[in-house]
């Protein structure tokens, strides 16, 4: 399980399992400790460019252990994923607004992950620790998704604009 996966505990020979928002909450003091002590050593820019590269690689990871092996539209499966997992617990609120077999398009109108960051005094940091992962992520999922955004909330905007594209393998000329 990477720390991007939902994860569990065991109290009481019961399992707990955390929300997508309570997971973040458990990692972002420690991440974002490292982060400050890196970018004091080397720059917030340069800091965050390493560390967001780091961040993107086990968010890759996790995307692709969510894989649907029933060969599932990888659109439908990472919009499952946004509605019943990123925005548990009322973490988000999503507005659908178009899904068909090559696009996934919303926007966030309200981010809990945004409450996070600025409550530890990190929203500066909240994109690389949170944000960034969203386009890694989903080419785990399917290495022909893509991710356009051109606006988050994290960053002050009124919204987060997503649009997941999946594109075609290109077919080798021959």
């Amino acid at each position: 399980m990477t720390t991007s996966e939902g994860a569990s505990s065991l109290r009481s020979g019961e399992e707990r399992h955390l929300t997508h928002l309570q997971l973040r909450e458990i990692q972002a003091p420690v991440a974002l400790a490292l982060l400050r002590a890196f970018e004091n050593a080397l720059g917030a820019e340069h800091a965050r460019r390493v560390a967001s590269a780091g961040i993107a690689e086990d968010a890759r990871r996790s995307g692709e252990a969510r894989r649907s092996p029933s060969g599932k539209n990888p659109l439908e499966v990472l919009e499952h994923i946004v509605r019943e997992e990123w925005a548990a617990g009322g973490a988000l609120e999503v507005e659908f607004l178009e899904r068909n077999a090559a696009t996934l398009r919303f926007r966030v109108l309200r981010c809990a992950y945004v409450a996070l960051y600025e409550g530890l005094g990190a929203r500066e940091q909240g994109f690389c620790l949170s944000c960034s992962r969203d386009g890694a992520f989903a080419q785990g999922l399917d290495p022909r998704l893509r991710l356009e955004r051109n606006a988050t909330l994290m960053e002050g905007a009124p919204c987060c604009d997503f649009l997941f594209r999946l594109e075609e393998p290109e077919i080798p000329a021959e």
